[in-house]
Formats: C-alpha cells, sequence, structure tokens
C-alpha cells in the first residue's frame, strides 16, 4: 500500500503543478 499512495501523491502533485504552470 505504502508504494500506491506514494504515487498516488506524487501524481497529484505533479498534476497540481501542472494546473497552476497553466
Amino acid at each position: 500500500m505504502m508504494v500506491s499512495l506514494q504515487r498516488d501523491a506524487a501524481f497529484v502533485t505533479l498534476s497540481f503543478l501542472i494546473l497552476s504552470i497553466l
């Protein structure tokens, strides 16, 4: 589960950064 949570967190962070840039 830890790996999945880390991947989800990373995905959300990247998405947030992309939206911020846009």
